[in-house]
């Protein structure tokens, strides 16, 4: 696992200079070795975090005429199979790492080269002879790859936006920041830095004579319904054991990230099973509400599991703070935090370089309950619009709380009622609102309601459960989740695996109608009826918590000052963006207890601090 940078410039003395800084910037997630091209015509930059062949595959690597070369990040698990068929055509390697198959398999096919790959990854790749630039990433969208034009330079690329932030001036994206305060996430290609851009997942780019062309190497996750073969959960569970397999391939230890929920607990299983004895790792919260340490003792206990509690420490402005430098982007979920503290354990502490994690497994395998509704509410047809009022205005006057069970079923049923009727596309838009409403900054979301309309005009082929599930892959999962994943695992020099994201086992499970798959209004039925032998029973009937931190309760202390300092109407002032008044309002009845505002004032304090980091 890596960082990757580059820098196409007609002026190379400044080129060189800059791809020093940008390099240095990614250290972490490479901090084993480094490696630079610096030529007349591009210049690139390698951070190595060795995990295959630790000896050798140091990069820039090259082909034999060194007529191409090529920086890389990721993972390609069909490795082998590609290297004995290059072996075969006359390639000769000079080392056991991924990168080189890469360079070779492109020498004979050119791009169709990409769809090739199973794996996850970015890279880019500089042919002298055509002086033209490829850049790709994987279909999942799992490894980062962002780019920039509006600089000195021609073209700067890099893993992360920080390392080519520095280059002035910036600008605020405001459809990024509606987007940033309605779905919590960013789902457009530019990034919230104006001029900043993703690759988006399964496309490449060329750059060639000052311009860049983007071109989709793969349909993924587009694929078309086919009745022709009978659906099987025996195939699916081999599939998922597969996807294990392949993602223990490592030359060094690997870890387990290991929770009370059944996508954690069957990948520990099914390694277990493949003969692996790994280190597992849980999060133990102080508070009764989040802690699953009786669930996960019981799975502990069945395979003899090496595993280690970890204590979440209490949250320090610190920890907000260390959120953001990681990300480089505002996100709204605070499952980042809880991601940081076990990945600064594990990673940094422990010193591991690659964990294994369910991400992936409420995507594929229908684990949220808002999908479930929004498919039902795309059958039941129009109801009158005063009925769904009747839902929005009930559920406005229960207070909110994660604590509490009773009330958020309640608020969940209410916000469920406002929905009924709606096509289930904008029953779907309506239910990923993360903040019930409350419009912070006054960006038109009609462009973001069509963005999203426009995912969803993607799936023509498929059925509505599933064109639902593509759509929270390519929203949530990609925007939002995998960024996560990636940036803060990086941060502490960790790989995060992530076996439910397997292309074959995502190509199978979506060729069939849902009526195969999905036959009752449960949440994941096939993935418990997989995990029925395996699994204790307590992981089969305990209800879905989430991954989650008592927030409400930290906000609320008023000896956190620092939450009322970073808010206080005079910082905000200074790019006067969000509606104050209503943020004075949001801290007020959270502090009262009326409401559990916290996932709004998280926010806030992300977009606060990462506006400050760059801005003032």
């Amino acid at each position: 696992m890596c960082g990757i940078c580059g820098i196409i410039s007609k002026n190379q003395k400044n080129a060189e200079k800059d791809i020093l800084i940008i390099t240095k910037k990614l250290h972490h997630r490479g901090p084993d070795s480094s490696g630079f091209h610096i030529s007349s015509e591009v210049s690139l930059g390698h951070t190595r975090l060795s995990i295959i062949d630790i000896e050798g595959g140091s990069q820039p690597i090259y082909n034999e005429d060194k007529s191409m070369v090529l920086v890389y990040n990721g993972e390609i698990y069909n490795a082998s199979e590609l290297r004995n068929e290059l072996l075969k055509k006359g390639h000769k390697f000079s080392s056991r790492t991924d990168s080189e198959i890469i360079i070779h398999l492109f020498e004979e096919e050119n791009t169709d080269s990409f769809k090739r790959l199973d794996g996850f990854f970015a890279f880019t790749l500089y042919d002298f002879k055509q002086k033209t630039l490829y850049m790709a990433r994987d279909k999942f969208g799992q490894k980062p790859l962002y780019y920039r034009t509006n600089t000195e330079h021609e073209l700067v690329f890099s893993s992360e936006i920080d390392s080519i932030a520095f280059f002035k001036p910036l600008e605020i994206n405001t459809e990024a920041l509606a987007s940033l305060f309605y779905f919590g996430f960013n789902i457009y290609a530019e990034s919230i830095f104006k001029g900043i851009f993703s690759l988006p997942a399964s496309h490449y780019a060329i750059f060639r004579n000052s311009k860049i062309e983007i071109s989709e190497y793969s349909d993924f996750p587009f694929t078309k319904i086919s009745d022709e073969q009978e659906f099987s959960a025996r195939t699916t569970e081999d599939l998922i054991r597969s996807a294990v397999k392949k993602r223990l391939i490592s030359d060094t230890p690997v870890s387990v990230f290991l929770s009370g929920g059944i996508d954690s607990a069957l990948i520990a299983a099914m390694a277990r099973e493949a003969g692996a004895d790994l280190s597992h790792f849980s999060l133990k919260p102080a508070e009764e509400f989040y802690d699953e340490s009786s669930t996960i003792k019981t799975i502990v206990s069945r395979y003899n599991l090496k595993h280690q509690f970890l204590d979440i420490p209490s949250i320090m402005e610190e920890d907000l703070r260390s959120i953001v430098y990681s990300l480089n982007e505002p996100l709204t979920d605070p499952t980042s935090l809880l991601t940081r503290i076990i990945c600064e354990k594990v990673g940094k502490e422990l010193g591991f370089k690659v964990a294994l994690s369910g991400m992936g497994g409420d995507e594929l395998f229908l684990g949220y309950r808002r999908l479930l509704f929004s498919s039902l509410s795309g059958k039941i047809g129009c109801l009158p619009s005063f009925i769904r009022n009747i839902g929005e205005i009930l559920r406005s006057t229960i207070p909110s709380g994660r604590e509490n069970k009773f009330r958020n079923m309640a608020r969940w049923i209410f916000n469920s009622i406002s929905s009924i009727g709606l096509p289930y596309q904008k029953s779907y838009f309506k239910s990923r609102d993360q903040f019930n409403g409350i419009r912070l900054f006054s960006g038109d979301i009609t462009s973001l309601e069509n963005e999203l309309m426009r995912k969803f005009s993607l799936c023509e082929h498929q059925t509505m459960l599933n064109t639902l599930l593509i759509v929270e892959i390519v929203t949530n999962l990609r925007e939002n989740l995998l960024i996560i994943n990636d940036r803060i695992g990086m941060s502490c020099s960790l790989e995060i695996r992530s076996p439910f994201l397997d292309i074959a086992l995502f190509d199978y499970l979506f060729s069939f109608p849902d009526r195969m798959k999905f036959t009752s209004f449960r949440l994941k039925p096939l993935l418990k009826k997989i995990a029925a032998g395996k699994l204790p029973e307590e992981y089969l009937k305990a209800p879905k918590k989430g991954f989650d931190l008592p927030l409400g309760a930290f906000f609320r202390n008023i000896k956190n000052r620092f939450v009322d300092e970073l808010l206080s109407r005079k910082r905000l002032q200074k790019h006067s963006l969000l509606d104050i008044d209503k943020t004075e309002m949001i801290l007020k009845e959270h502090r009262s207890g009326k409401f559990d505002h916290s996932r709004i004032i998280f926010t806030l304090i992300q977009f606060q601090i990462w506006y400050e980091k760059y801005f003032i």
